[in-house]
């Protein structure tokens, strides 16, 4: 578990491959995000205002390949074990992956992706700085830590009970989110 984590914990690598990895799946998630962003499941939310597209619901693992596998969610999720010297068993798995797609306003709501597994976001596409703030609760209120230092590139790992969201957008963004059983 990753409850003993001070939070927000948030480990950040940047991809040596990204350039090569963005070429070969940036015009894949376009295709398919303009194919489906009229399903309403792929709609981020159906009950809030934004318009984010995204493959949660939707993904296969197909999608991906295995160089974009080691580069970005494996190779960062060692690192990250090697460097906090956390001891896990070595059935760890991945658990879910997709793509979102963010236009100008779009945004994710508060939300977190569930109990005992560590969660990863890769900012695939990102012509604005990073977006994504995570929450953590002191006494009375909730305290916001931003990760404007992340760049285009970037891997963002963290406890997937952490609470996080994105504000709006100014541009276009693409990101791929996963959780990591362990």
């Amino acid at each position: 578990m990753l409850y003993f984590f001070n939070s927000p914990f948030v480990f950040s690598q940047k991809v040596e491959n990204h350039t090569q990895i963005k070429s070969q799946l940036l015009p894949k998630i376009i295709e398919e995000y303009n194919h489906n962003k009229s399903k309403e499941d792929y709609f981020w939310s159906k009950t809030s205002e934004t318009k984010m597209i995204t493959s949660y619901h939707n993904t296969s693992p197909d999608f991906y390949d295995d160089f974009f596998y080691e580069n970005v969610i494996f190779k960062p999720f060692s690192d990250l074990v090697n460097q906090i010297n956390l001891k896990i068993s070595s059935d760890c798995s991945l658990e879910k992956i997709w793509w979102n797609v963010y236009h100008k306003n779009d945004y994710a709501d508060v939300h977190n992706h569930g109990p005992e597994k560590v969660s990863g976001v890769y900012l695939l596409n990102l012509n604005e700085k990073n977006t994504t703030v995570f929450l953590t609760k002191n006494e009375c209120s909730f305290q916001t830590h931003d990760t404007d230092y992340a760049k285009e590139g970037e891997v963002l790992l963290f406890p997937s009970n952490l609470l996080h969201y994105v504000r709006p957008s100014k541009t276009r963004r693409i990101t791929i989110s996963f959780n990591i059983s362990i």
